[in-house]
């Protein structure tokens, strides 16, 4: 809100109770760049996979391997931007 560069808990709120402001393409874009690993335009397996290791582990590699099944409409093992808005709309 104050254009810091910091999200405060705060603000954090504030847009996560308003979805028109959490969901916009621009946020989507910015959520998505953050999983595309290899900066492909697409997130695949291996990036999702990425989430699975090391000290800040998120997800488990089923997890994983579930998400890009439901995620992945097309099936040829990417998940594209325009997939990855229709999975976060379906959620707000």
């Amino acid at each position: 809100v104050n254009k810091d560069g910091v999200i405060e808990y705060a603000e954090f709120m504030a847009a996560a109770a308003d979805d028109s402001i959490l969901f916009t393409r621009q946020n989507l874009k910015k959520a998505f760049d953050e999983f595309d690993k290899g900066k492909t335009g697409t997130i695949t397996v291996d990036d999702l996979n990425a989430l699975c290791s090391g000290e800040t582990k998120i997800l488990s590699r089923r997890h994983a391997r579930r998400i890009m099944r439901q995620v992945d409409l097309n099936g040829d093992g990417k998940i594209t931007f325009e997939e990855f808005c229709e999975l976060m709309q379906k959620r707000s």
